[in-house]
């Protein structure tokens, strides 16, 4: 893990711990920053103008369903969140995507629409989700 991403998670840790302890929840500000009463964290200068622009969106969104609730609506609440933002990606980038068992685990291959090109026969992009971001509706989780 990067020391930036390191420095962004103990800020944002001790975000979440100086809220709960003052009884507030952190926020999102429209440009990004993350505040709570105790202290403001602004958006990286680093980021695009349509990632800083959509990380508000992303944390003010709704929250998903308890953990300590049954499972279906979680399963739901991340379907439908799941798959909006695969439909946004189609629509950004052109790609096929397929549904494939792989070594008895579900998966969904996406693959450039116009096929693999040459020179990256050999390479291959897994992306493992980290399960902590899913369930988490504040900016404490990343």
């Amino acid at each position: 893990m990067g020391v930036s991403r390191q420095l962004w998670l103990a800020a944002a840790t001790l975000l979440g711990a100086a809220a709960s302890a003052q009884g507030a929840s952190p926020s999102v500000k429209s440009d990004g920053s993350v505040t709570s009463p105790a202290f403001s964290i602004p958006y990286s200068a680093f980021a695009s103008p349509e990632a800083r622009a959509f990380f508000p969106k992303l944390m003010n969104g709704p929250a998903p369903p308890s953990i300590e609730g049954p499972i279906e609506p979680s399963r739901a609440f991340y379907d439908r969140l799941n798959s909006n933002r695969a439909a946004r990606l189609e629509k950004m980038f052109a790609v096929k995507i397929h549904s494939e068992t792989i070594a008895g685990v579900g998966t969904d291959v996406v693959m450039p629409a116009q096929g693999v090109s040459k020179e990256n026969e050999h390479r291959v992009l897994v992306n493992l989700h980290g399960a902590r971001s899913c369930g988490a509706p504040t900016a404490a989780a990343w």
